[in-house]
């Protein structure tokens, strides 16, 4: 029996999606860091609720253990966005629970905040984020003409540790998140994160950060000598936990849009810190290139394997079957290219050496080939589909 053996390969291509990193990872070197987290949620709010005076109202699923208020009374909120026009404006929390004792911060805590900066007014000293007066998120224009992060001891002379922040977008909400490790009365340590990316180095202090107020800030500073550093820009949540161990998951959901739009390209590259919003915008502009795009048109493309498995009836010949075992008697290759045809396939490929190691070919370099199928004759590379 003449068997005639067809592959169809079709190609498929996946793109993996890889997680979103939490906002926060362990400190490194952190001792404190290597026990298991517990947190506690101090604030969350999405601003699904409204203030009334200089009060927030919360939502029901909204939680504010202490008091949110604003800090002039001009702040707006509609559609569930904060707006802060910079100066003396601002939010302020005050939990229930001591996060100071002393004059110092003493208990560790992670802030976030979902942000979008002004595209004007924000040029020097615009402070974000503050832990109690004495750790910082800010923009800085002055000397080093930089965004920075730090966080300042609570005796003079005032050990100062500071890093280089990334100011949040203009066009988009961005997820920021500042968390202070209160490792205990000889170090602290301070990290910044955006987009769940963390955001230069893990800043570490001989001394805990200092404590002027007993409150977190959102949009400018609670230090009673920084009051008028005040944030422009929108605010759309805002997230407070205190912790224990490493360092606690976000509360917050990632905003998800990438920073810059997502130029068509045939690669492009994923990122660890990319969230899964981000690696679904990327995938969706891997383009082909011209070949693939070639290659992909075709869309049916079939295999011919013709040899002495044919014969055989075996799905996979050793290489030993005698060469007189390729004995065919009538082909019809025409009839195989039509069937091929009205099937719909574009390209058909006839494997003329497969792991056998046949020849569907006359040579003078190997005697397992077409040549010596029928010895004493002689043959044609067209013998096998004419006689």
């Amino acid at each position: 029996m003449l068997r005639l053996r067809t592959v169809l390969l079709v190609t498929v291509l996946l793109g993996g999606m890889a997680g979103s990193p939490p906002a926060a990872g362990a400190a490194p070197g952190n001792a404190a860091a290597d026990q298991p987290s517990t947190s506690t949620a101090l604030l969350h709010v999405n601003f699904r609720g409204g203030f009334n005076g200089t009060g927030y109202q919360p939502a029901p699923g909204e939680v504010v253990t202490g008091t949110l208020t604003r800090d002039t009374g001009g702040e707006t909120l509609a559609d569930g966005v904060v707006g802060l026009g910079g100066g003396s404006a601002g939010l302020t929390f005050a939990p229930s629970a001591a996060l100071t004792e002393g004059g110092a911060v003493t208990r560790s805590v992670a802030v976030e905040a979902l942000a979008e900066s002004a595209e004007n007014g924000n040029n020097g000293f615009n402070t974000l984020l503050s832990i109690a007066g004495g750790a910082y998120y800010r923009f800085r224009s002055g000397l080093t003409g930089a965004n920075e992060y730090g966080m300042n001891g609570p005796q003079p002379p005032y050990p100062t540790v500071t890093g280089a922040a990334r100011a949040p977008s203009d066009t988009m909400f961005d997820h920021l998140s500042l968390i202070y490790s209160y490792v205990g009365p000889q170090e602290s340590r301070l990290s910044t994160y955006v987009d769940g990316c963390q955001v230069g180095q893990t800043l570490v202090n001989g001394v805990p950060a200092e404590a002027a107020a007993n409150a977190i800030g959102f949009g400018n500073e609670v230090h009673p000598g920084g009051t008028n550093r005040g944030f422009v820009g929108k605010l759309k949540a805002l997230a407070v936990s205190s912790f224990t161990g490493s360092q606690p998951a976000s509360i917050l959901a990632d905003p998800g849009a990438p920073h810059d739009p997502v130029a068509p390209a045939n690669t492009i590259a994923v990122s660890a810190c990319d969230s899964p919003q981000t690696v679904v915008q990327k995938a969706a502009n891997v383009v082909p290139t011209a070949d693939q795009q070639a290659w992909q048109s075709q869309e049916l493309t079939g295999f011919i394997h013709f040899g002495p498995d044919t014969f055989t009836d075996r799905e996979l010949g050793t290489g030993t079957e005698p060469v007189t075992t390729f004995a065919p008697t009538t082909v019809d290759t025409d009839q195989w290219a039509r069937t091929f045809k009205q099937a719909g396939f574009k390209k058909v490929i006839l494997v003329a050496k497969h792991h056998d190691g046949f020849l569907l070919f006359p040579t003078r370099y190997s005697t397992y080939s077409v040549k010596s199928t029928r010895p004493g004759r002689t043959v044609t590379a067209t013998w096998w589909a004419t006689s």
